[in-house]
């Protein structure tokens, strides 16, 4: 009895499980204010997902059947939870109106969040050097690593990424 309950858990927590395991390469589920609410809407949903691939499965009990909606109501909750973590449109207004401004707008932030790590003497524990040999902290070298700089804002942001400016 203790295999079979064992093995009903390995079933419908695989989803979950593999979710956890690769959230840390996703800054914007464990970056969330409210991680902890994305890591059991996932879950559910994993569940939920996998709830119904296991009805599939035993469709010959049923006359051949399988009701969707487990399948549905997760893929809602994975919807749901994907437009609550997609980033707000902001106006910056007039503040911005001007490319020194606008510099200084990102030089305020590479210096809040990157710096830390990607300096001469990193600050950020851990770190003896900075990751990949890039120096972010003067204004120089942002402008020479501007177009290593770029795809990592739009693909891969580091973990500080997420951090309240």
């Amino acid at each position: 009895m203790r295999g079979k309950l064992r093995s009903v858990h390995n079933t419908y927590f695989t989803l979950p499980v593999l979710f956890t395991m690769i959230s840390n390469h996703y800054a914007m589920t464990f970056g969330a204010r409210y991680n902890w609410l994305v890591l059991i809407a996932i879950s559910a949903a994993g569940l939920l997902i996998r709830a119904y691939f296991v009805s599939r499965h035993k469709r010959h009990e049923r006359g051949g059947k399988t009701s969707p909606w487990a399948a549905v109501v997760g893929l809602l909750i994975i919807a749901a939870t994907a437009a609550a973590l997609a980033p707000k449109p902001t106006s910056l207004g007039a503040a911005l109106d001007t490319p020194q401004s606008q510099f200084a707008a990102v030089q305020h932030i590479i210096a809040t969040r990157c710096a830390p790590c990607h300096a001469a003497n990193p600050s950020q524990p851990g770190f003896s050097t900075a990751p990949n040999g890039v120096l972010l902290d003067t204004s120089a070298s942002l402008l020479s690593n501007a177009a290593v700089i770029a795809p990592q804002v739009e693909t891969a942001p580091c973990p500080s990424a997420t951090l309240p400016a």
